[in-house]
Order: structure tokens, then C-alpha cells, then sequence
């Protein structure tokens, strides 16, 4: 006779982690991080500084970029000495075609350093910008963690019991020769709801002892 495996019976814990959450945070945080550095290259073509520091002055908004890059004019043309009015104006041109260029890129690290997600911003020795990734998973798992009241448990615990009862009916119907009706799950749910009975048992066809040819049919099928 066949005998019903054993299953063991989860308990409900205190709490779970959703995993998918913490990575979710922790990919998000590097894609950030991939994107600001790519933006940091596209200033350092420019010879633009991109010392940490600099960039929280220069980088606040539109007008403070402008604003440093007029001095930079200034003191660039100061150091010329006389220019004729073309010079000039062509000086002048090269430093607002700056401006232009770098709009992507510093709208880009604009929202990386001021809307970092409540992120802290650093630099490395490399003057790459990153994020504490370690702190950043240690704070996605504290906010992806689920926790469970007694109650909970409670619920979860007779869930578990209505699974082993489960398999313990597929057991006996395999071991006696009994129609597979467990495996019928459009059928089983509508008559697990609405209860089973003496008469129901004499009249379905879905229930009762397999005839030969039936088990045999049964085993075919499974084994295509």
C-alpha cells in the first residue's frame, strides 16, 4: 500500500524580505551611477572641473553654470590682453557653444547630485561619482521587509493544513485505484465549496474505483 509522504509544515516567520525589491533598488541605484559618469566624461571633454565640490556650486541650476562661465570668459579674454571686436566675438561664441553642448549632459548630473533619491553622492580617487551601495541595500531590505501578526500565522498555518490534506487525498486515490477527481481542478474546487454527500459519491461519474481498462488509459496518457 502506498503511504502518504510526509511533507513538513512551514511555519509563517516573523518577517520575509522581498529579494526582487532590494534588487530592483540596488540596479536602479547603478544605472544612476553608469548614467552620471557617462554625463561627468561628456564635462571633462570640455575641460570643465568635475571635482565633486565644483559641482555642487556650478551645477545647482542653468543660471550658476552660466553665471561660472562668464568669469571663465572673463578671465580668459582678461589674460589676452587687446582683442579686435571679431576675436572677441568669436571667444565669446566658443563659450556659449559650451553652454549648448553640455546642456544634456549637465541636466543629467543635475538631477544625479540635487534628486539623488535621498542617495548621498561621493567621489573616488578616479573623481567617479557613486552611491554607498551597501547602505543602499541595507535601507531597501529594512523597506522590502513584510512582517506577520499572530494572525497571520494563524491563517497560513491552516492553509498548510488544507495542502496536506490534499496530497494526502491524491495518495489514497493513486494507492486504491480511485479516478484521479483531486486532479480535476475546475471540478474538485466546485464541489470542495459546496460539500460532498453520500448521494453525490453514488451518482458521479468523477469519483469511485477505476476499472482496468480505465487505469490502464490513464497510465497511457501519462506516459505520452
Amino acid at each position: 500500500m502506498l503511504k502518504h509522504k510526509n511533507m513538513s509544515k512551514q511555519i509563517l516567520p516573523d518577517f520575509i524580505v522581498r529579494q526582487d525589491v532590494v534588487q530592483s533598488k540596488i540596479e536602479e541605484a547603478k544605472a544612476m551611477m553608469e548614467s552620471a559618469n557617462n554625463h561627468l566624461a561628456a564635462l571633462k571633454k570640455e575641460d570643465i572641473p568635475t571635482q565633486l565640490d565644483v559641482l555642487n556650486h556650478i551645477l545647482k541650476n542653468d543660471e550658476a553654470f552660466k553665471e561660472w562661465l562668464d568669469k571663465a570668459e572673463k578671465s580668459y579674454i582678461g589674460k589676452l590682453g587687446f582683442l579686435p571686436r571679431e576675436e572677441r566675438e568669436r571667444v565669446h561664441q566658443s563659450f556659449v557653444d559650451v553652454m549648448n553642448r553640455t546642456a544634456t549632459a549637465r541636466n543629467g548630473l543635475q538631477g544625479f547630485i540635487f534628486n539623488r533619491n535621498g542617495y548621498k553622492v561621493e567621489q573616488d580617487l578616479d573623481g567617479k561619482l557613486y552611491f554607498d551601495i551597501q547602505k543602499i541595500e541595507s535601507e531597501a531590505t529594512e523597506q522590502a521587509k513584510r512582517y506577520f501578526t499572530d494572525e497571520d500565522k494563524e491563517y497560513f498555518s491552516h492553509l498548510q493544513d488544507v495542502v496536506e490534506a490534499y496530497h494526502k487525498l491524491q495518495s489514497f486515490e493513486k494507492a486504491h485505484d480511485y479516478v484521479p477527481f483531486s486532479g480535476n481542478s475546475e471540478s474538485f474546487m466546485r464541489h470542495l465549496k459546496a460539500g460532498f454527500s453520500p448521494y453525490w459519491f453514488t451518482i458521479s461519474w468523477e469519483v469511485g474505483k477505476m476499472s482496468k481498462q480505465g487505469k490502464q488509459m490513464l497510465e497511457e496518457l501519462g506516459n505520452e
